[in-house]
């Protein structure tokens, strides 16, 4: 923008810059222009003289909806984790931990007298085309505690056969269902290779699940840890030494709690983003709008132009261009929080979610702020001095 102005010699720079000679168009000769009001030609006119200005001011609006949107998102994404994995993959109550040396039958009494569901997790490494990743087998017992959802969240039955992978470790992997994974458990030299048979999705553990008479066919013995049930076992089993605690749903959701603290403080340096992006884009674009048409709103106040009048016809276009660039900045606020979500650890499925109140939100307070900028400048068309607007440079 200097090299531009300064390129020209002083004299030429003093005197006033020529209006373009623009030539009606086509459509400026049709029926359907003349159909159009004062105003809107105006407009139209004027965004034609100024594509450069008027492109960047529907960047800005759509940056400013794009950090809104994937700001409410963020906190979406974690509420809507938290009621699939506690409402619909794992519905229990409570969950007792064991002590690992806690001998099979007696774990089994355990499960017996509270009704639960016997699960076993161990760390294993995982390899496919030479990439290697580390995750948990999951052995599950018979029981109704545990659920699982495919690709599309919808509800499936464990294969009772086979093995099934978790959708974010099969990405990591680059593999598909059908393909061959090899695995061993840690600190444990036997390797076995299977085929997948089904991919589910979970949000917290990544690896490999499967039933435990499958587990036991690569003989293995089943060494259950945790028990999942809906009966409260606390004051029970509080002095038990073959027990390590009990947790329920509450204390399960902690850990969330704590992923919602630092979205509450993402959302709120991405809010604060936008509003400086939506302030300094538009206030900026604004003014320099202003001192370009200072003496076209003197020109219209010697017609006889009310102040008023001039304010809507410069408040109709900033709404233009706050409605294309929030129709743009939705979709590129989808994008981002896909983004944000995708670069969780490998250890999370997190999927971006957007609820229709957020939209809501992110369109209103773009509108509010590109409103209350444009209500600031129009402020402007009452201090233009008509005799220096019109007069030429000296």
């Amino acid at each position: 923008s200097c090299r531009r102005e300064l390129s020209p010699p002083p004299a030429e720079t003093l005197r006033p810059a020529s209006p373009k000679n623009l030539k009606p168009s086509v459509f400026e000769k049709s029926a359907l222009w003349n159909s159009f009001s004062f105003s809107t030609q105006w407009n139209l006119r004027d965004i034609k003289r100024n594509k450069a200005r008027t492109g960047m001011g529907i960047i800005g609006v759509a940056g400013c909806t794009m950090l809104m949107l994937a700001a409410f998102g963020c906190l979406d994404s974690i509420n809507f984790i938290t009621d699939w994995m506690y409402g619909e993959l794992n519905t229990c109550s409570y969950q007792i931990i064991m002590e690992s040396f806690v001998p099979y039958s007696d774990v089994y009494d355990y499960a017996k007298k509270y009704k639960g569901q016997m699960m076993e997790n161990e760390s294993a490494d995982f390899r496919f085309n030479g990439i290697k990743k580390t995750g948990t087998v999951s052995i599950i017992d018979n029981g109704n505690y545990m659920h699982f959802q495919d690709e599309d969240y919808s509800h499936t039955e464990l294969t009772q056969s086979g093995i099934a992978m978790s959708y974010k470790m099969a990405q990591s992997l680059g593999m598909r269902k059908g393909d061959f994974v090899t695995w061993n458990l840690t600190g444990d030299d036997e390797v076995h290779t299977d085929r997948i048979v089904q991919i589910y999705r979970n949000p917290g553990t990544q690896g490999i699940t499967m039933r435990r008479k499958v587990y036991e066919k690569h003989e293995y013995k089943f060494k259950p840890t945790i028990i999942m049930t809906n009966m409260d076992p606390s004051l029970d089993l509080k002095e038990d030494n073959n027990v390590t605690g009990v947790q329920n749903t509450s204390e399960m959701m902690e850990s969330m709690d704590k992923m919602k603290e630092m979205m509450y403080m993402m959302m709120g340096i991405l809010i604060s983003a936008a509003v400086i992006l939506g302030v300094v884009v538009l206030y900026n674009l604004g003014v320099l709008s202003f001192v370009e048409k200072t003496k076209e709103m003197a020109t219209l106040k010697v017609l006889g132009f009310k102040s008023r009048k001039i304010r809507g016809i410069l408040g109709q276009q900033n709404l233009w261009v706050t409605i294309s660039g929030t129709l743009l900045g939705i979709p590129l606020g989808i994008l981002l929080l896909d983004g944000i979500m995708s670069d969780m650890p490998e250890s999370m499925d997190y999927q971006g979610i957007i609820y229709a109140p957020s939209y809501f939100y992110s369109v209103i307070g773009t509108f509010a702020l590109s409103i209350a900028v444009s209500l600031f400048l129009s402020r402007k068309v009452n201090t233009i001095d008509m005799v220096d607007a019109l007069k030429g440079q000296e």
